[in-house]
């Protein structure tokens, strides 16, 4: 005979997480048979890398065996403090009725702050009668192609951060590849999915899209053959160029674009491409901010 509760845990959706996304985590909690004593958890989330920034917006009961009853959960300490954004303490108070163990499952809903970084790996925690158990929660990351030992994407949340002057180094002439290709979800840019404008900010670029020295923003476009999961050939349209500025105190050029996405399809992701063939240039990209249109 089971002489104690056991937990573990479980995500119900395996969708990718970005800020400002929602997620949801499953407490199994398993009942001995005949068992009718409180549980008391701790609920938690940490970041395995860096700061944390998976909130725990609530804990409540979302299903249970035919033989539990009499079911609640209660918050005793609900403080407005960061330290509760993160831990949850609660007790759940039922019955287990049959004579075999039952099931309880408690849903633990999770937002992702929205100042969170590219690639971060977050934990979700239960502990129970001194015991713990963990699942591991990763978010979104951009996808720099060919970016195979991962050295640029390692420090693309420089041109996120809101600081000109840290920037990363794009590719030369003899490097491989000789060209910087950038696919990223709009929310990253804290934008939603609606046409938008985006400034690319950069030392010693261009902002033509063709010749020795270019850049080319483009979003996704439906096609009636391909779809939008075609990874090959996926469709696009390029962002149209708007203007061009220059800050007088440094030689950081910006360069506007306006994508005019119609659907939220088309409107989810960006890529940025850009190259230059001219020979030993040292050029950088720094920033990348964006706007809705409307």
């Amino acid at each position: 005979m089971m002489s104690q509760v056991n937990i573990s845990l479980h995500r119900p959706t395996l969708n990718e997480l970005y800020p400002t996304s929602k997620a949801a985590v499953l407490i199994q909690v398993t009942i001995p048979s005949l068992f009718s004593n409180p549980i008391y958890l701790n609920v938690s989330t940490f970041a395995v890398t860096e700061d944390n920034s998976l909130v725990i917006e609530s804990v409540s009961i979302y299903s249970t065996s035919d033989g539990v009853l009499c079911t609640s959960v209660d918050e005793p300490f609900q403080m407005n403090t960061d330290f509760y954004q993160y831990r949850k303490y609660v007790i759940v108070d039922f019955v287990n009725t049959a004579d075999t163990p039952e099931y309880l499952y408690l849903l633990v809903n999770l937002r992702v702050d929205q100042n969170t970084k590219f690639g971060k790996i977050h934990a979700v925690a239960a502990e129970s009668n001194n015991r713990t158990v963990e699942y591991k929660v990763s978010l979104n990351s951009p996808m720099v192609l060919h970016d195979t030992e991962g050295i640029i994407s390692s420090g693309l949340n420089k041109i996120v951060d809101g600081n000109y002057t840290s920037c990363i180094k794009l590719p030369r002439q003899g490097e491989r590849p000789p060209w910087f290709w950038l696919t990223l979800s709009v929310l990253w840019l804290k934008i939603a999915p609606k046409p938008f404008q985006v400034t690319v900010v950069g030392d010693q670029i261009s902002c033509k899209p063709h010749g020795q020295n270019l850049i080319q923003v483009t979003y996704p476009v439906k096609n009636a053959n391909l779809g939008l999961n075609n990874k090959e050939s996926k469709p696009f349209s390029l962002c149209e160029f708007l203007y061009k500025d220059i800050q007088n105190v440094s030689r950081f050029v910006e360069c506007t674009y306006e994508c005019n996405c119609t659907e939220d399809q088309e409107c989810h992701e960006i890529s940025l491409f850009m190259a230059n063939q001219e020979e030993g240039t040292y050029w950088r990209l720094c920033e990348l901010r964006a706007q809705n249109t409307f």
